[in-house]
């Protein structure tokens, strides 16, 4: 029987990332996900809602969220999903992190399936607004 652990990590301050407008991005908050893989989330604050649901496992959970800080398409990731839908810029992306919090859950397992299917599960339930449901029902 394959070993894992799951541990949970949060951030709630999205905007502590972006230094002003000459300086380059700050990802220490991301420190403690560097070498980790699992499922990560982008939940609003205020009404709990999920948003977009993510995982992790070819590159480390730090690799993969900060993608969603950079303003060109590296992927496909919250952010662009975002801005395909809203019909917003990267600007307007940054101005509405201060409203939502990112949830990880580390997973520590060689089964890259068991992460997907972690993922698959949570975006099945929970049916967040901004996932793509490639090979899945569309929702909403």
């Amino acid at each position: 029987m394959p070993h894992f652990s799951i541990n949970t990590w949060v951030c709630d301050d999205l905007i502590q990332p972006f230094g002003d407008a000459n300086a380059k991005n700050s990802y220490l908050c991301f420190q403690g996900l560097v070498g980790r893989n699992g499922v990560y989330i982008f939940q609003d604050k205020a009404t709990g809602a999920v948003l977009y649901i993510g995982e992790a496992h070819s590159q480390d959970l730090k690799q993969r969220i900060t993608q969603n800080f950079a303003p060109n398409d590296t992927g496909g990731t919250f952010r662009k999903d975002w801005c395909d839908k809203e019909k917003k810029e990267f600007t307007q992306f940054k101005e509405a992190l201060q409203h939502w919090l990112i949830r990880a859950i580390l997973i520590e397992t060689e089964s890259k399936d068991l992460i997907r299917a972690i993922e698959e599960t949570f975006i099945s339930e929970l049916k967040p607004k901004y996932n793509k449901f490639v090979g899945r029902p569309s929702v909403g």
